[in-house]
């Protein structure tokens, strides 16, 4: 029997395999985003905790000039792809290392390097009033994106070995159960066409529940063959049991037909009876050769015969008539 690709894809032990890996899936999903909402939340709880901490730094400086002084200090140590620092003087003119600017698309962040150049990512910005200026601290979220893409990697690294680990021995697994449904069907195949004495077998290495059916398909067999047997049986005795009077009846009729006394019809409807009792007699002797030739007992005295022979041997016979 050809195992084909639907039929497996079908079978139990894969359908359990994929239900485990979406169930896997689904709690690993789950624990990693709850993980990754923790974590994300803990670092931007971090990050506006050094905001603040910075800002605090900034409000210690004592004036407007004193403040533009320290944030130029800091500005030409910072890197504005990481901190950000604006400072607008109350005399309009600009300190720090970037340029916050807003248009209608939104905020933006403009370096002063040559060409001055966007800077692209997602900062989380502190902006208050001091001496009269308004004063921009922002930090880059870049961890937090990179932890997304790391949480990312880690689910598709643990998944996918898990995935296709699962799948490929599903996959065995119901080749094999296939192979034992192929043997299990394979008899009932047998049983169904006649062949009583077909049987699954030896089952050694089979999963239990295919085992179990595997006995009970042959226990059923035994049960079948017995009970065709026992009726076989009393068939047999049956026409055992009446052959005996019909061959008394037959003989009491030859008796009677040898009687003179016996008129023209009566003497035909005795021929009749005889007829119709010796077709009953023939009935019961075919029932009885073929329950002998089922039980096999005079099979064993059966030997080849040749066809073309025996009919050579009619034509000679019949010929000359």
């Amino acid at each position: 029997m050809t195992l084909t690709r639907a039929f497996l894809l079908r079978s139990m032990p894969i359908r359990l395999a994929a239900g485990l890996v979406l169930l896997f899936s689904l709690v690993s999903l789950l624990g990693l985003w709850v993980s990754y909402l923790y974590t994300q939340s803990s670092f931007e709880q971090t990050l506006r905790a050094d905001l603040s901490q910075d800002m605090a730094g900034f409000r210690a400086a004592p004036s407007a000039a004193a403040l533009a002084s320290l944030v130029e200090a800091e500005a030409r140590s910072t890197d504005p792809e990481r901190v950000v620092l604006s400072y607008f003087a109350p005399n309009g003119r600009h300190y720090g290392n970037a340029l916050v600017a807003r248009d209608a698309d939104g905020y933006r962040i403009i370096s002063y390097l040559p060409g001055n150049p966007e800077i692209e990512g997602r900062f989380l910005a502190l902006t208050t009033s001091l001496h009269g200026g308004q004063l921009t601290v922002a930090r880059s979220l870049a961890h937090i994106d990179a932890l997304r893409d790391a949480f990312l990697n880690i689910l598709g690294i643990s998944l996918l070995p898990t995935v296709l680990v699962a799948l490929s021995g599903g996959w065995m697994l119901a080749r094999r159960g296939a192979r034992h449904v192929a043997v299990i069907s394979g008899t009932l195949d047998q049983l169904t066409s006649g062949n009583l004495e077909a049987r699954v077998g030896e089952v050694a290495g089979w999963s239990d529940d295919l085992a179990r059916i595997a006995a009970k398909v042959d226990q059923m067999a035994r049960s079948q063959e017995d009970a065709i047997e026992s009726l076989r049986q009393v068939s047999s005795d049956i026409a055992h049991d009446l052959k005996t009077p019909i061959q008394r009846a037959a003989v009491h009729l030859d008796d009677l037909s040898q009687s003179p006394d016996l008129t023209k019809e009566a003497r035909e409807m005795l021929d009749r009876a005889q007829a119709e009792l010796d077709g009953i007699v023939s009935i019961f002797h075919a029932l009885l050769q073929l329950s002998q030739i089922e039980s096999g007992s005079p099979r064993g005295r059966f030997a080849p015969v040749d066809l073309s022979e025996l009919c050579q041997t009619l034509c000679d016979v019949y010929d000359p008539a």
